[in-house]
């Protein structure tokens, strides 16, 4: 369409994001992360497992550290994959009182991740956020990426987002408590 009433306005809009390989995260060293909070409240979104493994101590040696930061466990699987669910996260942000500085952080598999990602984007209008992959299709591929999906009925990652996150923060030592066959898929 143009013509007298019609401008065609560009809006283009490039954006870069940090990959930092840092060991130790896994074990519960923060020194990685503290620079790329930055003094901003936090919401870590973590599941049941992850949870008992990696991320209580990840979040007990951040609070430790003075990050103001919140902790939601979420029970997740593909079944949980849902706009319900991004919807509830989204609350938990208002809840945790996430301003348009606070940072979320997702750590665990890719359905965590992709969840964080479509809450991240449309919470606010859009908070940054950070990726802590657990997994190995987390720490090579899904974790590294930008997309942010939720399932319909019999259509997975139907609905979706391309928001890519501000950090992402890959530690190959996550990979140690994985079950053999988690593995093996990964590699396949």
């Amino acid at each position: 369409m143009t013509g007298a009433f019609c401008k065609l306005v560009s809006a283009d809009r490039e954006r870069s994001y940090c990959v930092r390989l840092a060991p130790g995260i896994s074990t519960g060293n923060v020194n990685e992360l503290i620079p790329a909070i930055d003094c901003r409240k936090c919401l870590l979104v973590t599941t049941p497992t992850v949870a008992r493994l990696y991320a209580n101590e990840i979040a007990k040696r951040l609070i430790e550290s003075g990050v103001d930061l919140s902790m939601l466990i979420l029970a997740c699987s593909e079944q949980s994959k849902t706009l319900a669910i991004v919807e509830e996260l989204c609350q938990e942000c208002f809840r945790a009182d996430l301003d348009r500085k606070s940072l979320l952080i997702g750590c665990g598999g890719g359905v965590g991740t992709d969840l964080v990602t479509m809450a991240a984007a449309l919470t606010r209008r859009g908070l940054s956020y950070m990726r802590i992959p657990t997994t190995l299709i987390g720490l090579i591929d899904a974790g590294i990426g930008v997309k942010g999906a939720v399932n319909l009925p019999n259509k997975k990652s139907a609905i979706g987002v391309f928001c890519p996150p501000e950090y992402v923060v890959l530690d190959p030592a996550f990979l140690r408590t994985l079950p053999r066959k988690l593995i093996s898929d990964g590699l396949a």
